[in-house]
């Protein structure tokens, strides 16, 4: 089983408050697309294809609608580790009480994924979805979780992967050591989220 969840329709934050955000952010993003780096400002190899990220924590001292994304996240975090808490799981079991967000932006553009990556830093990841673009494949634009990544040697081609799609106003979480990577799409509307990572303080 891969511990990943996702809000039921009821759930996901209001397009207004992600449209707000999506716009701040582009506005706030401009000139800090070059270089990807970690929480520790060490640059890092970009899996992002055919789109961008910043650099720059966005919840460092947040205020305004990402002080209250800050405070929602932490709150379906809480939700998650509920979820969990009746699993024979060791990573839920230790799962921090006092948490930090180091999040991102990240824009796609037609074309737009990422390859199969971790977060090294990070306990718990995720995602909120500012805007999913409606695709006309079947599958574009989904998150994919699996076992493999990096280019190790596949030493069992049938490894368990599962996909989920995303829609605007999802928050999706997962652990950080889980690998991940995104479908390509064919629209020409941008796919934007904010990707975090939960970390121990």
């Amino acid at each position: 089983k891969l511990p990943s969840a996702r809000p039921p329709p009821d759930q996901r934050e209001p397009t207004q408050r992600s449209s707000k955000l999506a716009t701040e952010l582009r506005a706030r993003a401009s000139g800090q697309w070059a270089v990807v780096r970690d929480e520790c400002g060490i640059v890092c190899a970009n899996t992002t294809k055919n789109g961008f990220q910043t650099t720059l924590n966005l919840f460092d001292r947040p205020t305004g609608l990402f002080a209250d994304l800050d405070q929602i996240i932490k709150h379906r975090i809480e939700n998650y580790r509920r979820k969990f808490s009746s699993e024979d799981c060791t990573f839920i079991r230790l799962l921090p009480k006092n948490i930090s967000l180091f999040g991102w932006f990240v824009r796609f553009l037609k074309g737009g994924h990422q390859t199969e990556h971790i977060h090294s830093s990070g306990w718990l990841s995720g995602v909120f979805y500012l805007q999913v673009p409606k695709f006309s494949k079947q599958e574009e634009g989904y998150i994919e979780f699996g076992l493999w990544g990096y280019d190790y040697p596949k030493l069992n081609r049938n490894y368990p992967k599962k996909r989920l799609y995303p829609k605007s106003g999802d928050i999706i979480l997962f652990p950080s050591s889980l690998f991940h990577k995104t479908i390509p799409f064919s629209s020409n509307e941008e796919r934007m989220c904010i990707a975090f990572d939960v970390l121990p303080t």
